[in-house]
């Protein structure tokens, strides 16, 4: 934050020197210059996100698991139709419906800076053990 400070301090002290000269300057008439020709303007870059989607997808709770998931890729795909600029994909992980399955998975995913959010963790026992590890790396669950 202290060099945040010093930098907007020298700017501001830039900035009131350059005012102060030109205050000081003599007037002069421009001379004219030619109209540039119109830019063509250019693409915006899209913004790639990626969205972890942890749930069900074999054992016990996989047709569960497999409807989650079916609903997380048409919500990623209507989100990429409509929101320009912008591409979302989703890394779909498969945490059975156990706890000893979803804290590698998760511990992984909360070291993956590309990962912005997590869609789940689909049971209650999963929750409480991912929560902190989650949370603690600012994802978004």
């Amino acid at each position: 934050m202290e060099r945040s400070n010093k930098l907007i301090a020298l700017l501001g002290s830039l900035v009131s020197a350059s005012l102060l000269l030109a205050a000081c300057a003599p007037a002069a008439t421009p001379a004219p210059t030619a109209v540039p020709a119109t830019a063509v303007p250019t693409a915006m870059p899209t913004v790639e996100i990626k969205i972890a989607f942890y749930g069900p997808l074999t054992g016990q709770a996989a047709n569960l698991g497999q409807e989650q998931l079916a609903l997380a890729r048409i919500a990623v795909s209507d989100f990429n139709k409509g929101m320009a600029g912008y591409h979302a994909t989703l890394v779909e992980e498969d945490t059975d419906i156990t706890a000893d399955k979803a804290v590698p998975v998760c511990t992984k995913d909360a070291t993956d800076n590309t990962i912005v959010g997590v869609v789940g963790p689909s049971g209650s026992g999963q929750v409480e053990a991912c929560a902190k590890i989650l949370e603690d790396a600012g994802l978004a669950h």
